[in-house]
């Protein structure tokens, strides 16, 4: 049960740093067509 719990864990932890990392990328894109 430990490792379960543990790996769900980690699996929470590379989908929230995923979302963080597609959201910088999206303002990264919309500053780009402003500047445009």
């Amino acid at each position: 049960t430990f490792i379960k719990r543990s790996s769900s864990h980690v699996v929470e932890a590379q989908s929230c740093v995923h979302i963080i990392y597609v959201l910088q990328k999206s303002e990264e894109v919309l500053h780009l067509l402003k500047c445009q």
